[in-house]
């Protein structure tokens, strides 16, 4: 909800307890205030409440005076049907000016939609008083309200005296409130307000001073008379300023989320858990917890809904889940039990991303932005953190906002300390790009998140990686892959970072090599902790990308990904192919970012990682995706405000969206049915006449698929772009394709290293082939040219046939024999033409 005001500061309170919503307005000015107030969508029902200002206290003036309090300012409250995005004008009664010389002033009227609508009285101003005289308190207003079901009236101003003992003034009258009519001042104290809301009138103070008179409290609370007791003259206090409180009721459905510590499924004095996500079905609606432990949804037809409390990323048990839910009153909000999460662990939740916008070669304070999160799932804070980042060699590090470290190896470390849950930490680090850097070339980054947590981590998938023979624990082994070009030759290090004797793998994992989108070398490898394997290819500037599988129950990412590009020349090179691969560095709590050095940037635009291959940019499924929104302002002044909004594929899982690394600070919200709205408010961001450098800006943010789906299956993506109160800018379409097996691009495969090969026949195929074996123990694996396996089944001795399933299309493909181990025995390629 916003609220435009242009000229006067208002004190705005706004309060919500479940969906019970009461936006509160108050006058702290001497001056009668108007404005608006913008009805809530789907809010057809509203409750206001209106007091008027509070009256002033009279003057002293002369001697031995003491003047009147000011009566309080009277209440008036209704019930009004409204229409969502409707205006409500209102005029804010100003508390009553206490003046020198003379009575009080009075409080003004407060009203809503008119004069003559809803109407709560000001108070009265108190009397003066003059060298020995007596100060009449100002009357309760009695009459005057108009339009409230309920009305009361604020209390009557206290008589000043003098005497013998001295002069006192009268005290103030109490506003009125919404059970009870404001009290008199009796005794000259300052009347208490009416029960629940009314202001309390000001006391009068001590007796024989020389005093100007308290002011009354908000809402519409008297001001006590001023004191004279010698010949300097005393104003009277202000009364308490006039106040409206607009209450509703969101229409929709929720409830809270809380720490069940007692293990009994009933809410004790537990702590409530915010950031919790939750999705409403059907409508596949996705909303967080806030502050206070509520999830809700908003603007949802009548009828039956399922609510689903995430499970994906914390070991937790839910008390109730799947909660079924009937909304029958559109204009009602139901609030379900409140559910309790048992937490089975006691654990950070970390994450870090990171990104590089504008890599120029031969330009120097290139930013490198990076975020970690500490994200609000945690339940204990990380201690001790740290950041390893590791640059490019062409890359040399200018200056950072964080503190760093030289390690050695292109690597920085960063000290960042604890970081509590639901902290996020937003760093830059600026960097010189070589003049080496060619356009077109790739640099990727790769920031390492330290202590590492593996408590929350997601279960093994085994259709990620279906084609590792292994058993269903850890070997605490851990795989890095770098790639360098030597002279002529594109040179690969796969080395086992776990320990000797205990990080040692336990079975065989493949490895792919790929040449320019095509599969080029498929083997497989068991190495120690500690130990590495080599690998030298000849190369004539072509891109070479390998691929190794971890351990398939590694918490962190399944395959370890290096590339090699134009080596040694750029004569055969073929740009833009690393992004087309999942670039998972190292493993849990790290991130990748590959950026293309540019000359320029481009405006306005949406941006997928992986991009997928081929044609219709084939991924694999149960992957994550990496979206970057780029946005330039090339309009022709400052943008202030600029909104990104983003409907989410209905393929992706809401579960897992989140909000990684940006150019500029944003909040995040989701409306409801996976679209997503971005706020960069007061961002500032220059034109690109004025400063074509900072007139750009980002954000970024992961989200998976929603798991197996179907071969075909189309996610497709763009955004909205809003600057200001301009149109929008609608971005380009991203889009990848599910495609297990996916089309093979018609390029004979160059080279297999396995040295055994053996007779496919026939070669080519039209559907079956068939080949000898000479063991029983062992599998028969076929893969494409992208080196996805497709097929799979058991050996037997003798002569063995397969039958390809209709699905696998015409093209190249390996035929790779392994022991019942893994280990890649022999190879041979054969092409299918149906």
């Amino acid at each position: 909800m916003k609220f435009k005001y242009t000229l006067f500061l208002l004190l705005i309170s706004h309060l919500l307890i479940a969906q019970n919503f009461s936006d509160t307005i108050k006058n702290n000015f001497t001056s009668q205030i108007n404005g608006s107030w913008i009805v809530p969508i789907d809010v057809h029902n509203i409750n206001i409440k209106c007091w008027g200002g509070g009256g002033a206290g009279g003057a002293a003036y002369g001697q031995s005076a003491a003047g009147g309090g000011g009566s309080g300012g009277a209440f008036a409250e209704n019930n009004f049907n409204v229409i969502p995005g409707d205006t409500i004008y209102y005029s804010l009664g100003n508390g009553g000016i206490g003046y020198l010389n003379t009575n009080g002033g009075n409080g003004g009227n407060t009203w809503v939609f008119s004069s003559t609508s809803l109407v709560a009285k000001g108070g009265i101003g108190g009397g003066a008083a003059n060298n020995f005289s007596t100060a009449l308190g100002a009357s309760a207003i009695s009459v005057g309200n108009l339009g409230g079901i309920i009305n009361h009236y604020g209390g009557a101003g206290g008589t000043g005296t003098f005497g013998g003992t001295g002069s006192m003034a009268g005290g103030g009258g109490g506003g009125a409130g919404t059970m009870a009519n404001g009290y008199n001042a009796l005794n000259r104290l300052g009347g208490p307000g009416g029960n629940f809301g009314g202001g309390d009138g000001a006391d009068a103070g001590v007796v024989a001073c020389y005093c100007t008179g308290l002011n009354g409290s908000i809402p519409g609370g008297g001001g006590s008379g001023g004191q004279a007791s010698g010949p300097l003259d005393q104003r009277g206090g202000n009364g308490g300023g006039g106040m409206i409180v607009f209450s509703y009721v969101i229409p929709g459905i929720g409830g809270k989320i809380y720490a069940d510590t007692s293990l009994d499924c009933t809410l004790q004095v537990e702590p409530i858990l915010k950031g919790i996500k939750t999705i409403l079905n059907p409508g596949n609606i996705l909303c967080y917890t806030d502050s206070n432990g509520y999830w809700h949804y908003n603007n949802i037809d009548t009828g039956s809904y399922v609510v689903t409390i995430d499970t994906t990323v914390r070991q937790r048990a839910i008390c109730f889940n799947n909660l079924p839910i009937v909304h029958s009153n559109i204009d009602s909000f139901i609030e379900v039990n409140p559910i309790g999460i048992k937490a089975n662990t006691i654990c950070t939740s970390p994450s870090i991303s990171i990104h590089a916008p504008a890599l120029r070669p031969c330009f120097s304070n290139r930013p490198i932005y990076i975020q970690v999160k500490n994200k609000e799932e945690a339940n204990v804070p990380l201690i001790n953190s740290y950041v390893i980042v590791e640059l490019n060699p062409l890359l040399t590090i200018d200056s950072s906002s964080v503190p760093f470290i030289p390690q050695g190896n292109d690597q920085y470390r960063l000290d960042l300390g604890t970081i509590n849950p639901g902290q996020t930490i937003n760093f830059v680090i600026n960097v010189t790009v070589n003049c080496g850097a060619y356009i077109g070339s790739t640099m990727c980054l790769i920031a390492d998140l330290y202590p590492k947590e593996y408590c929350y981590y997601s279960p093994f998938n085994p259709s990620i990686v279906n084609d590792s023979y292994c058993s269903n624990s850890y070997d605490n082994s851990l795989i890095k892959v770098e790639g360098i070009c030597n002279n002529d030759s594109v040179n690969f290090d796969i080395t086992n970072k776990g320990l000797p004797g205990f990080g040692d793998m336990m079975c065989y994992s493949r490895f792919r090599i790929f040449k320019n989108n095509q599969l080029y070398q498929l083997d497989s490898l068991k190495i120690n902790g500690g130990d590495s394997k080599h690998i030298a290819i000849k190369s004539n500037g072509e891109t070479w990308v390998i691929a190794v599988n971890q351990n398939p129950f590694q918490p962190g990412s399944k395959i370890q990904y290096a590339f090699v590009e134009a080596c040694p020349d750029t004569f055969n090179w073929v740009p833009n192919i690393v992004n087309n691969y999942p670039l998972n560095y190292t493993n849990i709590n790290s991130t990748a970012d590959c950026g293309v050095v540019r000359a320029s940037f481009d405006p306005n635009d949406k941006q997928v990682f992986p991009s997928g291959l081929g044609p219709n940019y084939d991924v694999l499924p149960n992957g994550k995706f990496k979206y970057l929104i780029n946005f330039q302002n090339t309009g022709t002044d400052t943008a202030f405000n600029i909104v990104i909004i983003d409907t989410l594929d209905s393929n992706l899982n809401l579960f897992t969206f989140e909000p990684t690394v940006s150019s500029h600070y944003y909040t995040c919200t989701i409306l409801g049915s996976g679209v997503v709205r971005w706020e960069f408010n007061n961002i500032l961001l220059p034109d690109s006449n004025t400063n074509e450098e900072l007139s750009h800006g980002f954000l970024t943010y992961e989200i998976e698929q929603i798991p197996d789906l179907p071969v075909g299956t189309v996610i497709q993506n763009k955004a909205a772009i809003y600057f200001d109160y301009n149109s929008p800018l609608i971005t380009n379409s991203v889009w990848n394709t599910i495609n297990t097996f996916p089309p093979v691009v018609n390029q004979v495969i160059e080279n297999e290293t396995i040295k055994k090969t053996f007779l496919i026949t026939p070669n080519p195929s039209s559907g079956s082939i068939s080949f000898s074996n000479k063991s029983e123990e062992g599998y028969s694996l076929i893969y494409n040219s992208f080196g996805q396996l497709v097929y799979e089944k058991k050996l037997i001795e003798g002569e063995n046939q397969i039958i390809l399933p209709q699905h696998i299309s015409d093209g190249f493909y390996f035929l790779l024999i392994s022991d019942n181990d893994g280990k890649s025995i022999s190879s041979s390629k054969f092409v299918l033409m149906k």
